[in-house]
């Protein structure tokens, strides 16, 4: 009975192993970080199992060489440098060189211009330096379908999916090979499937916000609450200026307590 039990738990194991490289190994391009993470763990495993289920000693040492030839190969893995700074003879701050295989990478991907300024380190401004010099436009990376064309393949993909939104519908057309703006995205959704743009809007319960003018400083006072920290009895109540312009109104006081209640009652 003990014999038959470790033989299932043996197989069990050597199935589960098999699957998880087989799964891996079947990916395009192959994981080399995953493959290895799970080399390890399954080593790990069966060596703690070796004192209740005789797995033999080769599977371990396979797991050890395939473990050893994956580490060489990320070894030999080509490094590409993407910023690299180069001494000018004059004077001024050394230029910035970046690497174009991955600018384009970067553009090919549809991240914005900040947030590919963000990843190479550098400024916005070097950034377009830098696609100027190489030829490269995130302009030129756009569907230049028309609006009709837009409009018909909203009109297939709403077909497909009554409840798309904004981002659903995007996705769909970049999967298409249409990389389009979010201003057409949401021109073309309104002028196909309008009602179905204000019954997710109801549904998601958006507030149209009123717009007001008051002619003077403190004449209105927006007051509200925090509770993101709620879990930690901490509320947050704030009062801000209603007559700045600024993105940033000028705030008056702050104040913290554990409730709502408590806070109010403080501040009478």
């Amino acid at each position: 009975m003990a014999s038959s039990t470790s033989e299932s738990v043996k197989r069990e194991i050597l199935q589960r192993l098999q699957d998880r490289l087989t799964y891996i190994l079947d990916r395009t391009p192959v994981d080399l970080e995953g493959l290895q993470f799970a080399c390890r763990q399954a080593f790990v495993i069966l060596s703690a199992l070796g004192d209740i289920v005789d797995l033999g000693n080769n599977i371990q040492s396979a797991l050890a060489d395939l473990n050893s030839l994956i580490q060489q190969e990320r070894d030999n893995q080509q490094i590409f440098v993407t910023l690299e700074l180069q001494k000018c003879c004059g004077r001024g701050r050394p230029r910035l060189n970046v690497s174009v295989e991955a600018l384009t990478h970067l553009v090919e991907l549809g991240l914005p211009s900040s947030c590919i300024a963000r990843l190479l380190g550098v400024s916005r401004a070097t950034l377009f330096r830098r696609m100027t010099e190489n030829d490269i436009s995130i302009s030129a990376s756009y569907s230049g379908c028309t609006d009709d064309e837009l409009d018909s393949l909203i009109t297939t993909i709403k077909s497909a999916m009554p409840d798309a939104g904004y981002r659903v519908v995007r996705g769909a057309l970049l999967a298409k090979g249409h990389r389009v703006q979010w201003e057409r995205v949401y021109a073309s959704m309104h002028r196909v499937d309008s009602v179905g743009v204000l019954a997710r809007m109801t549904r998601m319960g958006c507030v149209v916000r009123r717009t007001y003018t008051v002619p003077y400083p403190k004449y209105m006072v927006h007051i509200d609450t925090n509770h993101k920290l709620i879990r930690y009895n901490f509320v947050i109540f704030g009062g801000i200026d209603g007559y700045s312009r600024k993105s940033e109104r000028r705030s008056w006081w702050r104040k913290c307590g554990s409730s709502t209640i408590n806070v109010l009652s403080s501040w009478n």
